[in-house]
């Protein structure tokens, strides 16, 4: 934790491990700092978008309204269709978490049309996370 960034691929792995070993144990408080410090290493381009989904699960079980603003990092970094899809149920499910039901209705909507029929199962997924998330959603 208290060395110096480097982009030192061993130290960010060992940061990550640390983290996942800390959110099994109930410490998700400690796993966020973990991987805050991560990003500062900082990870290679394709290693940051997960790396931002670890840091917005640690900060949401941690009631982080923070958490947020790391999912959406990653969504915005993603260009592959199934895989932003995946993210903005990650996103959607934050916004829930939170109890932003509007938020979490809007980005499952977008991320509904823009999945399509490509992918029947996440898109039944995302449709449950509708139904859910539109139940508190007052509109």
């Amino acid at each position: 934790m208290r060395v110096s960034p480097a982009a030192d691929a061993w130290v960010l792995g060992c940061l990550r491990t640390a983290a996942r070993l800390a959110m099994a144990s109930g410490a998700p408080v400690e796993a966020s700092e973990l991987l805050r410090r991560a990003l500062a290493e900082p990870p290679a381009p394709q290693e940051r978008v997960e790396v931002l989904r670890e840091l917005a699960a640690a900060d949401v079980t941690a009631g982080r309204a923070s958490a947020v603003d790391w999912v959406e990092e990653a969504l915005s970094l993603t260009a592959d269709q199934r895989a932003r899809a995946a993210i903005a149920h990650e996103v959607a499910q934050t916004y829930a978490a939170l109890f932003r039901w509007v938020e979490a209705v809007d980005v499952t909507d977008r991320a509904l049309v823009e999945i399509g029929d490509r992918d029947a199962a996440l898109s039944a997924l995302l449709e449950a996370e509708l139904v859910v998330d539109g139940m508190h959603d007052a509109r």
